[in-house]
């Protein structure tokens, strides 16, 4: 299942088949046995979605302290029309 940018692939786990809750984990976060036929792209996978959510963190912050940095000459006044 995909949740978005913010989850990602979700990867629905029963802990019995007669069961009837089942546990999402977003598969960026889970550990994979090595020896399952997917492991690799799985592995694959989680370090692109980790470059990504990085990259995504550092946009943000690097957002947020312009924004604080224009606020605050704003507050301080000056540029055109003042003395």
């Amino acid at each position: 299942m995909y949740s978005g940018d913010e989850g990602g692939i979700v990867c629905m786990l029963q802990g019995k088949a007669t069961d009837k809750e089942l546990i999402g984990a977003s598969l960026t976060h889970l550990v994979i046995d090595p020896g399952h036929p997917l492991a690799e792209s799985v592995r694959v996978y989680q370090r692109q979605r980790t470059r990504r959510l990085r990259q995504q963190e550092q946009r943000g912050f690097a957002a947020l302290v312009s924004s604080s940095d224009l606020a605050e000459k704003k507050r301080r006044g000056g540029g055109f029309g003042t003395r």
